[in-house]
């Protein structure tokens, strides 16, 4: 026991020394804690259990660098899956229905008076409008009355197109009645009182749509509007409408016979409006066909044939050739333009009224009456061109003061009269035309095209994103040199060389740099490749420096979008540019082919939810899982050592007590035996 003993202290003695060598000193220095009171008050035994258990905790720092490394390795994957899923998004707006090449831009050559806002996928054309007058509201106001004018309570009825509001108002200012008609009739009029100066104010009130169909009528108890100046008594005009009395060009008469066979013609000038219309009231006299007359019949004479005469026979008349008659020639009446077109009028009725409003802007300047028929004479007891004016319901009181009457928008398309409601026209173009200003006397170009710049930043951004990933994965796949552990490097260079042997990464890289060189079908055979588009890691024509930072981008893979080179392309043809990136190969409204398709397509297997950077990633987790088991095993052994060295220095002091007790004994045994022997 006492050796053992001995042999335990003996290795104590050498610890401590190791672990505290200034605790002790056997020189002058008598300040510092020596053997004495190692011997002497006790041992701070806490203090070199820690530094103990701190050497044994060494061992254990293998599982948590592991862990380390893992998690660095984790972030970078993560890193890696964004950038390519973003990438894979980029690409796939290229061709699904963010396709930057259904976009569409609307161009005007005055977009003072029109505006073009095409839908996507709009047909790319041009037209010719021209805006005759643009749709109005109906608005009108007060007189202007002293701020604070109050009205008596009345009933009264607002009514827009199909829609009436009875509005019963309990009296107020002017204020009060515009909320009031607010609050019942908002959604088709708005009320507002307005300052005109400092003593006076009007109140406005307008239809919240134009066209002549949303005209405001108000009826009811109206002798307040009336005193307020908001309505006035209706005053009809007769206006006698412009007209052309063509039958006095030729006769003084109230009629005109045309017989058969007849031409006519005379100069006028009549300019033709939006509602001019040409009347013709008439009668036909039709002649009997003449008869056949009369025919010198004789015998057919004696024919002898051999010894046999033939005589007698029946009767043959003379042949006669007769005069055809026309009776199907309708076409009395011919129009002539100032800009020499034609208008012809069939007259097969006896009364009808044609409609000249297509030839609106057009000048009458010739009238010619005609009758090609043999056996058909025609009265005319009418023939006038005249504005037909339009017969609408007309209350006995109207808006006094307007600022504008509710009216269709006209304008001309290519030529063409149309006139609609609203100022935002959807049935030109897919899309909306909007009449922002009017001039009958302007030819506006409009134009639907493709999009070019939109579709330039579509292809720089994906081609940015591309090149992101390229330029990561050639930086984390990039040979080793540096045989640090990742957890040891600075964060700048953590990512370098980290997954060099990963063949994965390295067969995704090559995998993109391929798709980059890769033909593609398209129609045009000029244009299949990305060099013909302006996209390439190289041009043909540079020379490479390897020392240059260009050999750098070569061999990383990065692409370059020469602007200029692709605008040339997209405007060569657009259509097969559109198909080197995406295009449907066998017609079945599928992609299946092109850049973008194939570059989204190989992210789709690393980054989907079962892809290869999942896998990845769980593998890592399984590893830093293992790795933490494997560390939480080890501080269950360190506690277990701590608490074996607690209990060993526990012994160890009491043995120490035990001897400097013993110690203690002898000394004064010696100090007894030396005083007796004085």
């Amino acid at each position: 026991m006492r050796k053992e003993f001995f042999v335990f202290f003996t290795f104590l003695l050498v610890i401590i020394f190791l672990l505290f060598p200034s605790s002790f000193s056997f020189g002058e220095d008598k300040k510092k804690v020596g053997v004495t009171k190692f011997f002497g008050t006790g041992l701070d035994t806490d203090e070199i259990v820690d530094k103990l258990v701190e050497v044994e905790k060494q061992k254990g720092e293998k599982y948590q660098q592991e862990i380390s490394n893992q998690i660095i390795r984790k972030a970078i994957i993560n890193f890696l899956d964004s950038n390519l899923k973003d990438l894979k998004e980029t690409a796939k707006s290229l061709y699904d229905y963010r396709s930057p090449f259904g976009n569409r831009l609307g161009s005007s050559s005055d977009e003072s008076i029109v505006k073009i806002l095409p839908n996507r996928g709009a047909e790319i054309k041009e037209v010719s409008i021209r805006v005759e007058k643009m749709a109005k509201p109906d608005t009108f106001i007060s007189d202007p009355l002293p701020i604070g004018t109050k009205l008596n309570p009345f009933r009264f009825t607002i009514t827009v197109g199909t829609n009436s509001y009875e509005i019963d108002f309990g009296g107020g200012t002017l204020y009060d009645l515009a909320k009031t008609i607010n609050d019942v009739a908002g959604n088709a009029v708005s009320a507002s009182v307005v300052k005109v100066d400092k003593d006076n104010e009007v109140i406005r009130i307008s239809s919240k749509k134009t066209g002549k169909s949303n005209r405001i009528f108000i009826s009811g108890d109206v002798s307040e509007l009336i005193r307020i100046g908001l309505l006035g008594r209706n005053v009809k005009k007769e206006e006698k409408p412009k007209e052309l009395d063509i039958i006095s060009l030729f006769t003084p008469s109230l009629t005109l016979k045309l017989s058969k066979r007849t031409v006519l013609s005379n100069s006028v000038e009549y300019a033709i409006a939006e509602k001019t219309v040409l009347e013709v009231s008439n009668d036909f006299y039709y002649y009997q066909p003449p008869k056949v007359a009369d025919i010198d019949i004789r015998l057919m004479e004696s024919v002898k044939v051999s010894n046999v005469e033939v005589k007698g026979g029946s009767a043959i008349g003379s042949l006669q050739s007769f005069v055809t008659y026309i009776s199907n020639d309708y076409d009395f009446i011919i129009l002539v333009f100032s800009d020499d077109t034609k208008r012809v009028i069939r007259i097969s009725t006896n009364y009808q009224v044609v409609d000249l409003g297509n030839e609106k802007g057009k000048t009458i300047k010739q009238v010619i009456l005609r009758n090609g028929n043999d056996l058909v004479d025609i009265v005319f007891s009418k023939i006038r061109v005249f504005d037909k004016k339009e017969v609408e319901f007309e209350p006995g009181f109207v808006p006094k003061n307007y600022i504008s009457k509710a009216d269709n928008a006209v304008l001309y398309v290519d030529g063409v009269r149309i006139e609609r409601e609203s100022n935002d026209i959807d049935d030109i173009i897919n899309g909306v035309v909007r009449i922002v200003g009017e001039d009958p006397n302007k030819e506006v170009s409009a134009k639907v095209d493709y999009d070019y710049a939109s579709i330039t930043n579509a292809i720089s951004n994906f081609i940015e994103k591309y090149n992101n990933v390229m330029i990561y994965l050639s930086k984390i796949t990039k040979p080793i040199v540096d045989r640090r552990q990742l957890y040891e490097k600075p964060d700048e260079e953590k990512e370098e060389g980290s997954f060099a042997t990963d063949t994965d990464l390295i067969r995704l890289k090559d995998k993109l740099r391929f798709l980059a060189m890769q033909p593609y079908k398209t129609a045009n055979t000029n244009i299949r490749l990305l060099y013909h588009v302006g996209i390439y890691t190289k041009d043909i024509e540079t020379k490479l420096d390897f020392q240059s930072d260009l050999w750098e981008y070569v061999r990383r893979g990065v692409l370059t979008l020469d602007n200029e080179k692709f605008t040339r392309a997209l405007l060569q043809d657009i259509e097969a540019v559109k198909q080197v990136f995406a295009n449907d190969t066998n017609s079945d409204k599928l992609v299946d082919s092109g850049f973008a398709y194939e570059v989204a397509t190989l992210s789709d297997t690393y980054t989907r939810v079962n892809g290869i950077f999942a896998l990845k990633k769980k593998e890592i987790d399984n590893i830093i899982k293992a790795n933490k088991d494997y560390y939480a095993k080890f501080e269950e052994r360190l506690e277990d050592y701590r608490k074996s060295l607690e209990s060993k220095f526990a012994k160890l002091q009491q043995m120490l007590r035990e001897s400097k007790s013993k110690q203690d004994w002898f000394k004064a045994q010696m100090k007894g035996l030396s005083s007796s022997s004085e």
